[in-house]
């Protein structure tokens, strides 16, 4: 009893103990240095600045934070956008890194209005963003169209034409189904070629900026026009297809001449094609054969024998008159046009707004161009140069320009009057290995070197003018890595949709290639 007492009394003094002990360490000022009051004044100051700036930061952490996630509760779906625009200053509609095109513009004005986000606008893809039909440089819109997946943001056509340049205008906006491709849901395409008539003169005729079309010319022109219709094998009207390929065979709904008006003092006209796809080129090249027969410069029946398996020497016409006139979703329009949920993709309530910008951007451009740089007129001036025959190396203007070269330069090293019997053996050589080359035309007229030099100088320069390729090897490597995307991303149609036959392939229109 006594010890359990005594540790009752112990257990009772230490918490007594333990009890004065915290209290005294609780009272100010023990163990430590008096703190004078402006200091404690001045640290409770501090302190209190201190709270004020994290929270002050700790709401705009949040605001921000509101603030993207409200950026990416902004619903994203499937448009279509109206597009009009003039392709002088630019290099094509396809983006590509390092020039101006029409793309590049387009995708950095969604990024500024927040549509799509920067990773979108590098990796198109991303966005399941296409194009309704590539063009190519110097070629003008008056309606294209582009699908992608975009934020439905209020405004979008103002606020996209805000970062737009004047030369390229998003006419509508307009939602589509979830699976819509601008490229392969399109029927059919209408491409114009707006050209000034001179370029249908006689050759014998004084080619000026007055003159002025005959109706003769006009139905001669036309009934030309009429012998593209229907279905052919076009692998002559484009560059690195062979006869025997299935995708050379296109269809072409139709091609009317338009009647003749001045503008500037320059009488134009305007060819309008309507086909299901193009190739590479071939509007060029169909509009250049037209003027080369025309004005007498090629034989009728050369029309008649690029259908052939022959490649021939064809003249592509500039590309500044070029314009992609209209792009038409027939089958699209009739399925989900009236469905309550999706908009036909006509053009009908937005002509005015198209008139307007195709008067004050693209026809002023290619009338000015035109005037300005004679482009046509140095065009016309190359027509005598091609052959209009099967076209090989040797009877490529330039291929002929350089034999007669060489063959004058053999000459004059080797003339026959002072041979000795090793230069005669060697001459003989040559004369039975130029025996296994294909002769070439004008083969017969040996010219001088000098005049031979001047002809190849003369050539160069005209083709260097008007973009022409000079040898029919140089124009399929130049084209090679185009046309090898020709059956992918880059070639337009569809053959199920074709009112022709299953000879019709998958190609984007795409005719104009500097």
């Amino acid at each position: 009893m006594v010890l359990s007492r005594l540790r009752h009394q112990l257990v009772l003094r230490a918490r007594t103990l333990l009890e004065q002990t915290r209290k005294t360490m609780a009272e100010p000022g023990v163990g430590q240095s008096p703190v004078p009051s402006e200091k404690r004044a001045a640290d409770s100051t501090v302190d209190d600045s201190e709270v004020a700036a994290k929270k002050s930061k700790l709401e705009e952490t949040a605001g921000s934070t509101q603030t993207n996630s409200e950026q990416r509760k902004l619903p994203k779906r499937k448009v279509a956008l109206l597009l009009s625009y003039s392709g002088k200053d630019y290099n094509g509609m396809q983006r590509n890194k390092g020039v101006d095109t029409i793309e590049g513009d387009l995708l950095s004005a969604l990024v500024a209005v927040e549509a799509v986000p920067q990773n979108h606008a590098d990796v198109p893809q991303k966005m399941q963003f296409q194009r309704c039909a590539r063009t190519d440089k110097g070629v003008s819109a008056v309606r294209q169209i582009v699908s992608l997946k975009m934020a439905l943001i209020e405004n979008a056509v103002d606020k996209i034409n805000g970062h737009l340049p004047p030369a390229i205008r998003v006419i509508g906006c307009k939602r589509v189904t979830g699976g819509f491709n601008a490229k392969n849901a399109c029927s059919h395409r209408t491409y114009s070629y707006m050209l000034p008539t001179f370029s249908f003169a006689h050759v014998e005729q004084l080619t000026t900026e007055k003159f002025r079309i005959s109706d003769d010319v006009l139905q001669q022109v036309q009934t030309l026009l009429n012998s593209y219709k229907g279905t052919h094998n076009f692998h002559n009207f484009t560059s690195g297809k062979a006869f025997n390929e299935q995708s050379a065979m296109r269809f072409m709904r139709e091609l009317t001449l338009s009647k003749p008006f001045v503008r500037n003092g320059l009488e134009f006209v305007v060819i309008t094609i309507v086909g299901q796809s193009f190739m590479i080129h071939q509007i060029r090249k169909m509009i250049g054969l037209v003027i080369a027969i025309t004005r007498g410069v090629a034989p009728r029946d050369t029309l008649d024998r690029c259908w052939g398996d022959n490649k021939m020497d064809i003249p592509k016409a500039p590309s500044l008159g070029l314009m992609l006139e209209n792009v038409h979703f027939d089958q699209y329009n009739k399925r989900y046009g009236n469905d309550g949920l999706h908009e036909a993709l006509l053009w009908d309530d937005m002509e005015d707004t198209i008139g307007r910008f195709k008067e004050e951007h693209i026809y002023p451009t290619i009338i000015e161009t035109e005037i300005k740089e004679k482009s046509m007129m140095k065009w016309l001036t190359s027509l005598p140069l091609h052959t209009y025959d099967v076209r090989n190396e040797y009877r490529s203007p330039l291929g002929m320009a350089q034999l007669n070269v060489n063959k004058a330069q053999q000459e004059m090293e080797s003339p026959n009057d002072s041979m000795t019997p090793n230069d005669s053996t060697a001459a003989n050589n040559s004369t039975t290995n130029s025996d296994q080359q294909p002769p070439s035309a004008g083969e017969g007229d040996v010219k001088t070197e000098e005049e031979t030099t001047n002809q190849q100088t003369e050539v160069t320069s005209i083709m260097a003018e008007t973009g022409e390729h000079s040898t029919n090897s140089e124009e399929l490597t130049s084209c090679s890595a185009e046309q090898g995307n020709a059956e992918t991303e880059n070639c337009q149609g569809n053959d199920q949709k074709s009112e022709t036959t299953n000879s019709h392939s998958d190609s984007e229109p795409t005719d104009i290639k500097s």
